[in-house]
């Protein structure tokens, strides 16, 4: 019988307990990703369960309970994002290169790792002539009343 709507009371997955894990093996496993990290070998957690050979949310659920090794796993993914920024900037020879796609892909992870990266859609307005033409648009559009729909008499 399943659990009713609205249920609370969830049960725990088997990846999501730590029970079969030693304290010791949880350390190294969490050293080893660093490592993995560091050496280039992954570039997002997902890639590094797969080569420590476990669940990714396993992996996922300890980089939310634990803040330093979550300050960590941020340190060396900017290593990550650093190749990638390499990568994309790199010119095409003989039309040789990356190409769109590919380029692309890598902004998506670069953004991800970099909030600085992303995309903003405020701006800053410091002209003192832009502000006054930016406050009088608004009262015209405070001021404007909306006209009466036009109605065609039928004879």
């Amino acid at each position: 019988m399943p659990r009713p709507k609205g249920a609370k009371n969830k049960p725990k997955r088997p990846e999501m307990l730590d029970e079969h894990f030693k304290p010791d093996d949880i350390v190294w496993l969490k050293q080893e990703a660093i490592r993995l990290f560091d050496e280039g070998e992954v570039e997002n957690l997902s890639q590094a369960a797969v080569k420590l050979g476990v669940s990714k949310l396993k992996l996922y659920a300890w980089r939310r309970k634990d803040s330093t090794w979550k300050e960590q796993i941020d340190e060396a993914r900017q290593l990550v994002a650093d190749k990638l920024i390499e990568e994309i900037q790199q010119p095409t020879v003989n039309g040789k290169g990356i190409t769109m796609p590919y380029v692309t892909a890598r902004l998506f992870l670069i953004k991800e790792i970099r909030p600085e990266y992303r995309d903003s859609y405020k701006f800053i307005v410091e002209d003192s002539k832009v502000k006054e033409h930016l406050a009088a648009i608004r009262k015209l559009g405070e001021n404007k009343q909306p006209e009466p729909p036009v109605t065609e008499k039928g004879g």
